[in-house]
């Protein structure tokens, strides 16, 4: 693309409603996701361990994505996460503008709600609040690896429920709860559960603890294109049918074409019929 193209481009997406109202969404998701969701890991009894919080976080982390998606995902994608957001630009299904606008607000956000988190919680309680560390009995490539995994499992659920819908990308909400839960109760004991560089970057910065922070976001980054990628090499499923008139073979190919920012005369779910040993060119 001409770089005149570009700014061509990006300028149509400045003058679309839609498209604020997406970063707005994206925005308050984020805000309320890292809120809601770091706020299990406080300790509001300081007497008392409790023996159920990884199941109280897990839970937490769960539940509000599927209330936040549910609730935001027909006006925006239900990001939330810059690693989710660098999957869907490194696969072409948002442009590089607003991969940068949502990756901003969302940091922004972040930062917010971990202000807000700060200012609720007990004074016992503020001491690395939230903050994803390394458990001293895990190496750096394991907790490497557990953010890797952690990431690549919701990211790869997220682009399976990706569904299009009036001319905007809507994620379904359970296959999203239920993956973030599942990759808190695998990594939480392991690493605090980062699996999303927002929501580890803002504690970080308001506890200064910097200490493998890398981890939380190359694991994630490259745990969420590899999800991504890898579903989009699987994405397309097709079964062969015989016209019971003429004895021609057809095909229905199931494609999750027509990306976000690329036109496309394909759509979701779309039943496509081509001749036998017809090649379908991918986008």
């Amino acid at each position: 693309m001409k770089l005149k193209e570009y700014f061509a481009s990006v300028k149509g997406e400045i003058q679309e409603r839609h498209f604020w109202k997406s970063v707005r969404c994206e925005f308050l998701g984020t805000l309320l996701y890292v809120l809601f969701g770091c706020a299990a890991t406080v300790t509001w009894d300081r007497d008392n361990v409790d023996p159920n919080r990884i199941l109280r976080i897990s839970s937490s982390f769960g539940l509000i994505e599927f209330v936040l998606v549910s609730a935001l995902s027909h006006a925006s994608s239900s990001q939330f996460n810059p690693a989710v957001t660098l999957s869907l630009l490194c696969t072409k299904y948002i442009s590089l503008f607003r991969a940068t606008c949502y990756v901003f607000v969302q940091l922004v956000a972040a930062l917010l709600s971990s202000a807000v988190l700060y200012g609720l919680v007990p004074e016992y309680s503020r001491q690395n609040l939230a903050v994803n560390e390394v458990n001293p009995g895990v190496s750096h490539a394991q907790a490497f690896g557990i953010e890797f995994l952690g990431t690549f499992i919701f990211v790869f659920s997220y682009f399976s429920s990706l569904r299009r819908k009036n001319e905007k990308l809507e994620p379904k909400a359970l296959p999203c709860g239920v993956s973030i839960a599942a990759a808190h109760l695998f990594a939480a004991e392991a690493t605090v559960c980062g699996i999303n560089p927002a929501r580890s970057l803002a504690p970080a910065i308001f506890h200064n603890a910097w200490s493998n922070h890398w981890i939380f976001w190359i694991g994630p980054f490259l745990g969420g294109i590899v999800g991504a990628f890898t579903f989009e090499y699987t994405r397309d499923c097709s079964i062969e049918l015989r016209d019971p008139q003429t004895g021609t073979a057809h095909q229905l190919v199931y494609s999750l074409h027509n990306k976000e920012d690329v036109a496309s005369s394909m759509s979701l779910n779309t039943e496509v019929p081509v001749e036998q040993n017809e090649i379908v060119d991918e986008l």
